[in-house]
């Protein structure tokens, strides 16, 4: 593969990887399963979930992890929002029933501009989703108007340094550091309380054997 193919590859990945779409993104939203699926259990351990908990997903892709959520505690009731038309529609195809019962709701949208009620969500939660926002404190103050007062914002991504070694993070992705990110929570309107980290189980990279680094960084809505 010469220098040109692999530029236009990882571009491609790249917007896939932001927004997936059509056959291409149903591909990708599985690839993302694989490598995002600790980083769930992660998360929802961070975000310390209890019964009759109201819990909202931004960009749940193609909605397998759903379930296996419904299974942490009871009452949970769940929404999810993604602006990816393609992953709405396989994530409604995957959860059928539990959108016919009413513990589940999708919504196919942009997360700096929800059709949410004010204090709806006791937690909200996000996985490598922060790299795509243009304007994260848009995104952040929308959260923060959903979320009851004390609710808890997560959102779990991966350390630049890891990022880095990721040819197609060259475009458009925009990366924090733990410092970066506690000061733009604190901006807009959330208490930082600190984080919890994650290596990859799996090799990092082509060049060596080094695991990727994620972190779970926890908000509180304060007013």
């Amino acid at each position: 593969m010469n220098r040109a193919t692999r530029y236009f590859g990882y571009r491609k990945l790249a917007r896939q990887l932001r927004q997936p779409r059509g056959e291409t993104g149903l591909k990708v939203a599985e690839r993302m399963n694989r490598s995002n699926c600790h980083l769930y259990d992660l998360t929802w351990k961070a975000m310390n979930i209890q019964p009759g908990d109201s819990i909202l997903e931004i960009g749940f892709g193609n909605g397998l992890f759903f379930e296996k959520l419904f299974g942490i505690a009871e009452g949970l009731q769940l929404k999810g929002i993604d602006f990816s038309e393609t992953m709405w529609e396989e994530a409604c195809r995957v959860n059928q029933q539990a959108l016919d019962s009413g513990r589940l709701t999708l919504v196919c949208g942009p997360c700096d501009s929800m059709d949410f009620p004010d204090e709806l969500f006791d937690l909200v939660y996000c996985i490598n989703v922060v790299y795509f926002w243009k304007n994260p404190a848009a995104h952040l103050r929308e959260i923060r108007r959903v979320l009851k007062p004390g609710g808890t914002f997560c959102a779990t991504f991966r350390d630049p340094n890891s990022l880095a070694r990721m040819p197609f993070t060259r475009f458009g992705f925009r990366t924090y550091s733990k410092e970066g990110w506690a000061e733009l929570l604190s901006q807009n309107g959330f208490e930082y309380l600190g984080s919890m980290d994650t290596e990859d189980p799996i090799s990092g990279d082509l060049d060596n054997d080094t695991p990727f680094r994620s972190h779970a960084f926890i908000g509180k809505r304060i007013d």
